[in-house]
């Protein structure tokens, strides 16, 4: 599948190089099956993100292209729905993640 997703309103959903880096991990960290400890909190207490095997995860991610606005994926689907419960993930993720910075900056 090629996925592609924007912002709101066509606007900047990366606005530091961190950001990107951020969402990179979280398309690994959120690739394995079955149920994943919080991107943040595995962060917090140093677990290691770790790389799945081909086809072992819910997707194989083949390819992806961050750019400032929008990003796009090509995934393969390795577990029925397996794409939706990853997009899910990684985006609710980002969301919490991009939505709590732009609280504190404008504080």
């Amino acid at each position: 599948y090629h996925i592609c997703t924007r912002g709101v309103e066509q606007r900047n959903i990366f606005h530091h190089n961190a950001d990107k880096r951020r969402f990179t991990d979280l398309l690994i960290h959120y690739l394995p099956r079955g149920e994943i400890r919080s991107y943040s909190i595995a962060k917090k207490f140093g677990h290691d993100i770790k790389r799945t095997q081909s086809g072992a995860g819910l997707i194989d991610l083949l390819a992806y292209c961050l750019m400032d606005n929008h990003i796009h994926l090509l995934v393969r689907e390795n577990v029925e729905g397996g794409t939706s419960k990853y997009m899910h993930r990684i985006l609710t993720s980002y969301a919490r993640f991009f939505n709590m910075e732009s609280v504190i900056s404008f504080v």
